[in-house]
């Protein structure tokens, strides 16, 4: 987990980032951990908080909402 993905971050990537959020790891931590920039954790870590794994799995920047 600990290659250069700055990019592009497929499914199985955020599958395998949204497991340390779910145990509460911060996004500094998680930034860390998997090598990416400090603000994509953060955004994936709001974006989990606020509507689940759905929200973080189609994260294209397109964002809508259901209300």
């Amino acid at each position: 987990m600990g290659e250069d993905r700055r990019r592009h971050y497929d499914d199985g990537f955020r599958r395998e980032a949204l497991e340390p959020v779910r145990a509460g790891t911060g996004s500094r931590t998680l930034a860390r951990r998997l090598a990416m920039p400090r603000q994509t954790p953060k955004q994936w870590i709001l974006l989990y908080g606020s509507n689940g794994e759905e929200a973080v799995m189609g994260a294209t920047g397109n964002r809508r909402y259901d209300w």
